[in-house]
């Protein structure tokens, strides 16, 4: 898995829990917090995910 290469993880979003369907961003940030990896969470101010 490429998240075991990583010593960081940036991941833009929007910080909703896993659909679980599996492998969304969700799902990622959940892995890597599991892995000890650090995380920053980029969702500017005002933005919002279209339908």
């Amino acid at each position: 898995m490429l998240l075991e290469r990583a010593d960081r993880l940036v991941a833009v979003w929007n910080g909703r829990p896993p659909t679980g369907k599996g492998g969304g961003t969700a799902d990622v940030v959940h892995q890597a917090r599991e892995a000890d990896i650090p995380v920053d969470v980029v969702w500017p101010d005002g933005a919002s995910r279209r339908a």
